[in-house]
């Protein structure tokens, strides 16, 4: 191919290439259809191990987490596969999800993707699955507005949106509740 052929081959493909843009329109590429916040973060910790206390110093909530950046045009801390802690005199309780989000003007945590909160140790045993969940740090109550599944013993309760407190055990489905009770094993 000669130099001439060459520069029309290319002119070629870039005049075909400036037709499709006018014709089709700037179109950006997503990566992943999650949501996300903003581009700017000002600053990111890893390997994340945060403790409180109670009255009388021993630890109640502890949150860790291997990363935990900070989106500054939302105010808001973002922990990647947070794993939170709730002691309580009764029963621990663990809480995992794929992200949380923590909003420096308030006390909940929100938990995003693969929600599980669970009190394996104590009798009886209780699991809880979601989407999303609102964990409120300052009197332990949690809500959801999405599908929730309750495990608990040998019942298992599904439904749309919760309410509940993790001091007093107490919890509400409350929508599309359905309840199996499954049977002794043998």
């Amino acid at each position: 191919m000669t130099k001439k052929r060459w520069w029309v081959f290319v002119l070629l493909i870039l005049t075909v290439a400036a037709i499709r843009l006018v014709v089709q329109g700037w179109q950006p590429v997503v990566v992943n259809d999650r949501p996300t916040l903003s581009v700017r973060i000002d600053y990111r910790f890893d390997d994340v191990d945060y403790r409180e206390l109670d009255e009388q110093g021993k630890p109640f909530f502890r949150l860790t987490t291997p990363h935990l950046t900070h989106d500054p045009e939302q105010d808001l801390a973002i922990a990647q596969a947070p794993n939170i802690l709730v002691k309580q005199p009764d029963r621990d309780w663990h809480i995992s999800a794929d992200e949380g989000h923590l909003q420096r003007d308030s006390n909940a945590v929100q938990l995003l993707g693969h929600v599980l909160i669970a009190s394996e140790e104590a009798q009886p045993p209780m699991r809880m699955e979601s989407e999303e969940l609102r964990y409120y740090a300052q009197n332990r109550d949690i809500a959801a507005d999405g599908h929730v599944r309750l495990i608990r013993d040998r019942a298992e309760a599904t439904g749309t949106g919760l309410e509940g407190n993790l001091i007093s055990g107490k919890y509400r489905l409350l929508h599309d509740v359905e309840i199996t009770i499954h049977a002794l094993d043998e």
